[in-house]
């Protein structure tokens, strides 16, 4: 069961190659979750997604912040968790694209910010792909595509409180960061 064939990472690598050459670079044109999904694999394989069968992913994600938050949400989020995995940055200059639409890791940030759910009493937290009730799923990989950036963001200035966030269920205290 915990079995994993001989090859199987090299035959993987091999069908996403094939599959990049195959679609000429363009693995979606409306998901960019498509290219996060593959760069995140690749990268816990060790492979330059630079050059995946000649083809930049990192070039192709700074391309346009448009294409990166086509899909609500789910674009920005996955976008900086693939590139938080090898602490890659996006290019200022991409060979596609225009200098207004160019994509940065700010940009998606912000957004991320942006559509944090505020409660009709006004409390700030969580995140949802739809709606305005915060989802666990949406909230846990939000915090994760932006816990590498928090320190960052600190640096230039973003304003953070400490606040105490009671877990009603287990009757305890734990601090949190909230960003203003």
């Amino acid at each position: 069961m915990n079995y994993i064939p001989e090859g199987y990472f090299d035959q993987y690598i091999e069908k996403v190659e094939t599959y990049t050459v195959d679609c000429e670079g363009i693995l979606h044109d409306k998901k960019s979750t498509e290219y996060s999904r593959v760069f995140l694999s690749l990268t816990a394989l060790g492979y330059n997604v630079s050059n995946v069968a000649g083809y930049d992913f990192i070039d192709k994600l700074s391309q346009s912040y448009k294409y990166a938050v086509r899909q609500g949400l789910n674009g920005p989020v996955w976008e900086l968790i693939a590139l938080n995995t090898g602490d890659y940055s996006l290019y200022d200059s991409p060979s596609e694209g225009t200098p207004e639409d160019y994509n940065t890791k700010g940009k998606m940030i912000d957004e991320i910010l942006r559509q944090e759910i505020t409660t009709n009493a006004g409390v700030k937290g969580g995140w949802a792909l739809s709606g305005k009730t915060p989802d666990p799923d949406m909230t846990g990989m939000s915090l994760q595509a932006l816990a590498m950036h928090l320190e960052k963001r600190l640096q230039v200035g973003i304003q953070v409180r400490m606040e105490t966030v009671h877990l009603i269920r287990q009757e305890k205290c734990y601090p949190c960061l909230n960003i203003i």
